[in-house]
């Protein structure tokens, strides 16, 4: 038998190995029930009918392990027996077998070389704390099902094989700090009830946590993930953090909810990363803001749908692909609400945030710029209508004067989108004019050539204040416009030097719309 390595203990040599396999180690599965059903026999003792019933109605651990309420009663007897037996044949005649442990004691795995399959699949653990640190998996270790109602500590643990933690509950967070996970590591539907560390984890070949619920904050700082990371549906409760992460492989966020924000700062993603209807925020959370500073994105990244709904990312220092996709619309159109629900009434960007103005301004450039490289008006567009809606609003060091030429911009033409707006302007500068023209006419003891004028030389005078370049006052109007009262005169100077800017509005609006670039 290959020698234990320094530091560590062998596994037959911890009470709690020899108590959660008491039906023998070789990991088939008729010995895996007997040692679960055991083991919860013993976890169970003393255990209340409503504390019962809770395990019964909730995941985790099978039901038919805590139907009866006086199993440790019924059991006690066979399971010491077994217990020394067990004891004594993996540790020799002359060892003196411990007297089994309670329950709700700190369970103690730490500094541990396990040598065979570690099962604690459907297990109660109902100590405070559960540790593991230190400890060494040669084989895989499957804790699916599991209930932790205390804290996990797995921190600076090798885990040489397979791990599965599926649909796992961990009662008070866990700590994995600086664990290696030499092969695939599966939390898929795991719960974590309580703040969870996995800084500094070294994910060798991947890691899924498919639908898992993180409902407090999930740290995974400077970790790294070997293969596929894969987070699709998680939710995050609370705050998350990947800072420095290194995702060597793909990156799936698919449908994922950060409702309290979530940060990326200078993460390296070398693979395709997909945020994909990822929901950035959520109704009734703490607003929180998604950040990427500094972060580089060496290949194409897909924000498509995602919906960010207390503000835009933070793309500061970013580097992001050419190929990176984003929705740019503000509403999920009818047929996204007929696939999801959900959506009725969501928007993908914010209407309004309690954002800072400038970073959100920012955040929109750097978004525009990548559309613009990838040829698409219309959606650069998008983001450049929520720049310059930004640049208007107040900031620190900003004075009402500065922001007034952003204001007066989206008001007249929505920066320039808008063909509607400019032309209803037009209009309304029209209508000035023929009601103050048509009023010098009808005043006594004006001009003979403005008396002798009615209401379509006042219609046709006011218009052609507003097209100057056609000249038709200089040509059909000009003895009406020299006989006109000098305020007369003044509004229509006013109304040429008002039609200026709305046309040139109209026509950002025309070339925009038909790409006339």
């Amino acid at each position: 038998m290959p020698k234990t390595p320094e530091g560590l203990r062998p596994a037959n040599e911890n009470p709690w190995y020899i108590l959660m396999t008491l039906h023998g180690d070789d990991g088939s599965f008729a010995n895996s029930d007997k040692n679960r059903m055991s083991w919860n026999t013993w976890a169970g003792q003393g255990l209340s009918d409503e504390a019962r019933a809770n395990l019964m109605n909730g995941a985790g651990v099978p039901l038919a392990d805590f139907s009866v309420s006086d199993q440790w009663n019924e059991q006690k007897e066979e399971i010491q027996r077994l217990f020394r037996e067990q004891w004594i044949e993996r540790n020799g005649e002359s060892s003196n077998p411990p007297t089994i442990p309670d329950p709700w004691h700190t369970v103690d795995f730490s500094n541990t070389d396990f040598r065979e399959h570690f099962y604690a699949d459907g297990m109660l653990f109902r100590s405070s704390v559960v540790k593991f640190s230190g400890s060494k998996f040669t084989k895989h270790a499957d804790l699916c099902g599991a209930v932790f109602q205390g804290k996990v500590q797995a921190h600076q643990i090798n885990f040489n094989s397979d791990f599965f933690a599926r649909e796992t509950y961990f009662g008070m967070g866990a700590n994995f700090y600086g664990t290696r996970f030499v092969k695939p590591a599966e939390f898929d539907g795991a719960t974590f009830e309580a703040p969870t560390e996995f800084r500094e984890v070294r994910f060798h070949l991947g890691a899924r946590f498919i639908s898992s619920h993180f409902n407090s904050s999930a740290c995974f700082n400077q970790s790294t993930f070997g293969a596929v990371a894969d987070f699709r549906s998680a939710i995050f409760v609370q705050t998350a953090s990947f800072t420095f992460a290194t995702f060597t492989q793909d990156a799936a966020f698919h449908l994922a909810t950060f409702q309290q924000g979530v940060s990326f700062a200078s993460a390296t993603f070398s693979g395709f990363s997909y945020f994909t209807k990822t929901r950035f925020g959520d109704v009734g959370a703490a607003p929180g803001l998604p950040e990427f500073t500094d972060c580089h994105f060496e290949k194409p990244t897909s924000f498509r749908q995602a919906l960010f709904r207390d503000g835009y990312p933070d793309f500061s220092g970013a580097v992001l692909h050419d190929k990176t996709s984003f929705t740019a619309r503000q509403k999920p159109t009818q047929d996204e609400i007929d696939k999801d629900k959900t959506l009725k009434g969501l928007t993908y960007w914010p209407k309004t945030t309690t954002q800072d103005p400038v970073n959100a301004r920012e955040s929109c450039a750097t978004i525009r710029h990548v559309l613009t490289q990838q040829g698409l008006p219309e959606e650069a567009h998008f983001f450049f209508r929520r720049e310059m809606h930004f640049a208007g609003l107040p900031s620190a060091g900003r004075s009402c004067a500065e922001r007034l030429p952003y204001l007066l911009f989206g008001w007249l033409s929505d920066y320039g989108y808008s063909i509607k707006r400019p032309l209803l302007w037009l209009a309304a500068v029209w209508f000035v004019g023929i009601a103050a023209f048509w009023m010098v006419f009808c005043y006594p003891g004006v001009a003979p050539v403005l008396a002798k004028s009615d209401l379509g030389t006042a219609a046709a005078l006011s218009f052609s204040n507003l097209f100057p370049l056609f000249g038709f006052g200089r040509v059909f109007l000009y003895e009406v416009l020299k006989a006109l009262p000098r305020w007369a005169q003044v509004l229509s100077g006013l109304q040429t030097v008002a039609s200026l800017p709305l046309l040139f509005f109209l026509g950002l609006a025309l070339r925009q719309r038909f790409r006339l670039r």
